[in-house]
């Protein structure tokens, strides 16, 4: 733990807080032999905090895991009107459609602006992109079903 807190240090790194149980490990769910730790350490370099200034860290809870799932806002989402993209969360299943790795880019670079601008963008576009591609598929099922 010195020689982790020591490399903390030497880099200026910063402990980032968070919302949320302190723990981020559990063993064992029952009580008389539960195990909860606080194995992931959230840190940051000063630069980071000042580009971010309305971060949120939140741990979330866990059902099938033994680690718990961190979810990291980095735009604030304050707005009303950006209320329905607050929930915004990345499918994995969109990295097995070939065409994702490219609908991000061109979202990305088509986009100016500020990273939070962009990530809204993005955000927003993907999930237009993933409605397109369900509604596809759903209808080549409806046909298949013919």
């Amino acid at each position: 733990m010195k020689a982790l807190q020591s490399a903390l240090d030497d880099c200026d790194f910063l402990e980032v807080g968070y919302e949320g149980q302190w723990f981020t490990w559990e063993r064992e769910r029952l009580s008389h032999n539960n195990t909860r730790e606080r194995l992931d350490r959230r840190v940051s370099t000063p630069g980071w905090k000042d580009l971010f200034s309305n971060y949120s860290l939140k741990y979330c809870g866990h059902s099938v895991s033994d680690h718990c799932p961190l979810l990291l806002s980095i735009c604030g989402w304050m707005g009303r009107q950006e209320h329905k993209y607050c929930n915004f969360k990345f499918e994995a299943t969109w990295i097995l459609e070939e065409l994702c790795k490219d609908e991000v880019h061109r979202l990305w670079v088509n986009t100016e602006g500020s990273i939070c601008d962009r990530l809204q963008s993005v955000g927003r576009g993907l999930m237009r992109w993933a409605r397109e591609i369900w509604k596809s598929l759903r209808m080549n099922t409806e046909w298949l079903k013919l």
